[in-house]
């Protein structure tokens, strides 16, 4: 008996200072269902963002709640995987199936710009992987916010050694440099999304590109015009078109410091980059660089249409009621050399 009591007081000491542990469950991953619920894909929050009168956004023109539009029904539903992957959830989508809502990248394609990586045979999906579409848990405001998560350094750890590398990395985002032309379907017409439902504009301008700040360097960025009732709007924020390029080192300078809209700052205090010609009736466009400069409010000009009771576009007119800038600054005061 002895024995046994001198047995089991061993195991009690033996068990107090190894501890006892349970054998806990592992947690298990979320499936990519229940990250959609909180991307922007099934969210469309970004949209949302942006329109809102918080903002600064165009529902202050449209008094239209952005629920109302026919654009609040753009999402991916969380138990439809079917319509992005064509071949099972697990093979990546094809970029068809991206290109079909993403419409400036679609449009870049059909325009004919070449990309590096898509002329390597790279897909979205080789870029943009799990996390980029299904979201990774946390709800975000914007795809500018934090919820893309690929990076060019991602690939291109070392930069090789150039005159452009060595002075203006530690200023300028790659995309400053090598996006060539970024896409804008200029002057949404906003009765057309009222009334019928569709998305109509001027016409996709292209062959610019708005240079902004944003993260502390100067990034790629565009804008985006809308009218509606008589009244104009323009909204600038960082983007990152897919038409990425080796630049030619004996433009690559003039293309940003030189070009003729910088010129016509530097003489008068102006950026003329969309302007209705009265000789053709017709919008005409500035086709190189705008880097967006401290006072854009004021210096950068736009000229804005609307359609008559025929369907016909005609000016209506040359400032916006309202502007806006979101994830981004306009750049510090140009310097001389500009």
């Amino acid at each position: 008996m002895a024995k046994k009591v001198v047995g089991i007081s061993l195991v009690v000491v033996f068990l107090a200072l190894t501890g006892c542990k349970k054998k806990e469950k592992k947690e298990e991953a979320p499936t990519p269902e229940e990250l959609l619920q909180t991307s922007l894909h099934h969210t469309t929050a970004g949209m949302a963002y942006f329109y809102s009168k918080d903002q600064g956004g165009f529902e202050n023109i449209s008094n239209i709640p952005y629920e109302n539009l026919t654009c609040y029904n753009c999402h991916v539903e969380t138990n439809e995987c079917s319509s992005c992957h064509t071949e099972g959830t697990s093979s990546p989508p094809p970029d068809d199936a991206c290109l079909a809502c993403h419409g400036r990248q679609n449009k870049e394609i059909m325009l004919g710009y070449s990309d590096v990586h898509r002329d390597a045979g790279k897909t979205c999906a080789d870029c943009h992987k799990s996390d980029d579409a299904h979201g990774d848990g946390n709800s975000y405001n914007s795809m500018l916010e934090g919820a893309i998560h690929v990076e060019c350094e991602d690939c291109h750890e070392n930069l090789p050694s150039n005159s452009s590398h060595d002075q203006h990395l530690d200023e300028l985002h790659c995309s400053a440099c090598h996006v060539k032309s970024t896409v804008t379907c200029y002057n949404c017409h906003f009765e057309s999304e009222v009334n019928q439902g569709q998305k109509v504009a001027y016409g996709a301008f292209h062959e610019w590109k708005f240079l902004v700040k944003w993260n502390g360097k100067v990034h790629a960025g565009n804008i985006m015009t809308i009218t509606y009732q008589g009244k104009a709007f323009v909204v600038a924020a960082p983007f990152f078109g897919h038409t990425v390029y080796k630049p030619d080192p004996a433009t690559i300078c003039s293309e940003c410091h030189q070009n003729q809209i910088v010129q016509e700052y530097n003489q008068n205090g102006t950026m003329t980059a969309v302007w209705w010609d009265d000789s053709t009736q017709a919008l005409s466009y500035f086709k190189e660089t705008i880097p967006l400069p401290f006072d854009w409010q004021t210096a950068l000009k736009f000229s804005y249409v609307t359609k008559d009771t025929q369907g016909a576009w005609v000016h209506l007119k040359d400032d916006a009621d309202l502007k806006q800038i979101l994830f981004a600054e306009p750049l510090d005061e140009l310097p001389p050399q500009w």
